[in-house]
């Protein structure tokens, strides 16, 4: 399960080595960082894994206000974290918006038929034909004016 949400870090752990001290290395030879985070409410530790030191995950402190996508794993075992980019951020918010045009629009459409809304199949928008329009391609010898 994956959600995107404003959260308050808590706690902040950052580390380039295990539990028993040995550095965390990756097939290339290269070293990373387990960044953990603890968020709101939550009691459970959130780890992220970071090849980059450059990385978002690498400024969080505690008391810092970040939108953070929160992942868990389907039984539950696992909770991760990673912090989105501006522009997912962006992407998301616009999502929003637009779904939330979508449910408004169709209410319209069906409060203007005077149509309940089906919740066993979904939102159902009339197409042009049920509509009594013709199509956009669509000429009749009367519509033309000479």
């Amino acid at each position: 399960m994956e959600t995107i949400k404003k959260c308050v870090i808590k706690a902040v752990f950052k580390s380039d080595k295990n539990k028993e001290g040995k550095p965390f290395i990756d097939k290339k030879g290269k070293g990373y960082w387990k960044v953990a985070v603890k968020v709101d409410d939550e009691q459970e530790w959130r780890s992220c894994l970071v090849f980059n030191k450059e990385d978002r995950a690498m400024v969080l402190q505690t008391g810092d206000e970040v939108t953070l996508k929160l992942f868990t794993s389907p039984d539950g075992k696992y909770k991760n974290f990673e912090v989105p980019t501006k522009k997912e951020i962006e992407f998301l918010e616009l999502k929003k918006t637009v779904d939330q045009l979508v449910l408004t629009v169709g209410d319209m459409v069906r409060e203007r038929n005077g149509q309940e809304e089906d919740k066993t199949k979904g939102y159902h928008y009339p197409t042009r034909k049920e509509e009594g329009l013709k199509e956009e391609n669509e000429i009749k010898p009367e519509d033309i004016p000479f």
